[in-house]
């Protein structure tokens, strides 16, 4: 049975909503459906363009970074590959 439009955009919705992998973890931590949908689409919810402080200032990190998860995780931490 596949989910309905209304129920992904509810998925979506709470995950941004919890802001973190481990509390998406944590709150769809059953073996059916909807945990297994929330828990696949979570990283690329969480992780796409961030704004962070008020605006550059002089000798300090720009208003907006870009953060992709490492889909290899194995490969990142086998290799010693790791983004900043």
């Amino acid at each position: 049975m596949a989910l309905k439009e209304d129920q992904r955009k509810y998925i979506s919705n709470k995950i941004r909503e919890l802001g973190t992998i481990n509390k998406v973890n944590k709150f769809y931590s059953q073996n059916d459906l909807i945990s297994e949908y929330a828990k696949r689409i979570a990283p690329s919810l969480l992780f796409q363009d961030k704004t962070i402080g008020p605006g550059p200032v002089k000798g300090q990190l720009p208003n907006r970074i870009i953060r992709k998860p490492i889909t290899n995780l194995h490969f990142a931490l086998k290799n010693q590959v790791f983004r900043v």
